[in-house]
C-alpha cells in the first residue's frame, strides 16, 4: 500500500538522498538553487508560468500530457 507523504517528507527524502550520494547533477542544482535571492524566485516562478503557458498554446486539448502519462 503507497502511503501519501507531505511536501516536506517528500523535500527532506530527496534531499537526504543528495547529501549521501556523491555529488552530481542533482546536487549542484540544488546548490544553485539555494543561493537564488527572492527577486531570482519571482523571475524563476514568471518564468514557469510563461512556459507552462507556451505548452498549452501549442497543445490546447492537453494530447501530448495524456500521452506521455500512459508509459
Amino acid at each position: 500500500m503507497f502511503v501519501q507523504k507531505s511536501p516536506g517528507d517528500e523535500i527532506s527524502a530527496f534531499v537526504g538522498d543528495i547529501l549521501r550520494g556523491e555529488p552530481d547533477f542533482r546536487q549542484r542544482f540544488i546548490t544553485v538553487l539555494a543561493r537564488m535571492t527572492p527577486d531570482e524566485w519571482k523571475l524563476l516562478e514568471r518564468k514557469v508560468l510563461e512556459l507552462a503557458d507556451e505548452i498549452k498554446k501549442a497543445d490546447p486539448d492537453g494530447s501530448a500530457q495524456q500521452e506521455s502519462s500512459d508509459m
